[in-house]
């Protein structure tokens, strides 16, 4: 009796477009996935943490994490004022320190700002399409006290 050859068409595209992904490497690969936030990372205790926002703030904080779910990475990286990558040169010796305390190995490429409000910024590591919030900043404008301050006037 002769083997049988999986003849499904479906099961070789599904296999051909698995490959093609394992071969593509970086997050350009999930710019078009929708950002998907996860907590597990968030710094509690720490000073960009629980304790920082407001109860006010802290609704400001979730309907924008809510508007932000409907966005892809590409969309929401699109507008460099709000949203962007930060650099280990941009970020405040305070936020640096508790980085090293967190034993945080970060690769700075993936460490993203988001804007709530004028002030109000939070803080992720892009992780894929993941998400990893770690700090909720309303010191933005702030030089001594904001994760990464606002150097304008």
């Amino acid at each position: 009796m002769a083997k049988r050859k999986n003849q499904n068409p479906k099961h070789k595209a599904e296999l051909k477009a698995t490959g093609e992904v394992r071969q593509k490497e970086g997050a350009d690969q999930w710019g078009e996935s929708p950002i998907v936030f996860i907590f597990t990372s968030f710094d509690i205790d720490g000073p960009w943490g629980l304790g920082a926002l407001q109860e006010s703030s802290w609704h400001e904080f979730f309907s924008k994490i809510e508007s932000y779910q409907s966005m892809t990475w590409n969309e929401f990286i699109k507008d460099k004022t709000r949203n962007h990558n930060i650099s280990p040169e941009s970020l405040s010796e305070k936020a640096i320190k508790r980085c090293e305390n967190l034993t945080l190995d970060l690769d700075m490429d993936t460490l993203v700002s988001f804007h709530v409000t004028g002030k109000i910024r939070f803080y992720g590591i892009r992780d894929r399409k993941l998400c990893r919030i770690l700090w909720a900043d309303p010191w933005h404008t702030d030089e001594n006290k904001g994760v990464c301050p606002c150097h304008k006037k």
